[in-house]
């Protein structure tokens, strides 16, 4: 007596079908996920303004002359001063 070992046509289907279900429900929840993040926590990109240079921008503009060395050095210094993190007085 031999066993039929190999599944039939209709249970391939149904396996098929159910993961095209699962894989189309997952896709819609990432969908709705990225659309709350979205809408509750903004954009997720860097926060820098459109406006703001970037230090290599502040060394070409040294370099072409449209800015001084001092006027260089004093940008360059507020911009690495944003990154700092600020003194909370907790130190010894």
């Amino acid at each position: 007596m031999q066993g039929n070992l190999s599944p039939a046509k209709s249970d391939v289907g149904d396996v098929v079908f159910w993961c095209a279900i699962i894989i189309v429900a997952l896709l819609a929840m990432w969908i709705v996920g990225v659309w709350i993040r979205k809408k509750y926590l903004g954009d997720s990109g860097p926060s820098r303004p459109e406006s703001a240079l970037t230090l290599q921008q502040l060394r070409d503009m040294r370099r072409d002359g449209q800015i001084t060395e001092d006027e260089f050095q004093t940008l360059k210094s507020q911009m690495i001063a944003q990154f700092k993190p600020t003194d909370l007085g907790d130190s010894d």
